[in-house]
């Protein structure tokens, strides 16, 4: 029934260029997960209000376009 493919993060290489955004360079992440029937936000402890923000906006913008309430 459940098909689903699990990775660790920490061993993707799209993970490590992200954190050296965030880290270095002040960059702000927004990370939704993809595939379901309704957007899945996906934040962190450690995220200050911003991403948490754009993590929400970008939610809302891909259920609008769905059609999703």
């Amino acid at each position: 029934m459940l098909d689903a493919d699990v990775r660790d993060p920490a061993e993707l290489p799209g993970t490590m260029l992200a954190e050296q955004l965030i880290h270095l360079a002040g960059a702000d992440a927004a990370g939704i997960l993809l595939g379901a029937r309704v957007s899945i936000i996906l934040t962190s402890r450690a995220d200050s209000p911003p991403p948490c923000s754009a993590s929400c906006a970008l939610a809302q913008l891909l259920a609008h376009r769905a059609g999703t309430p």
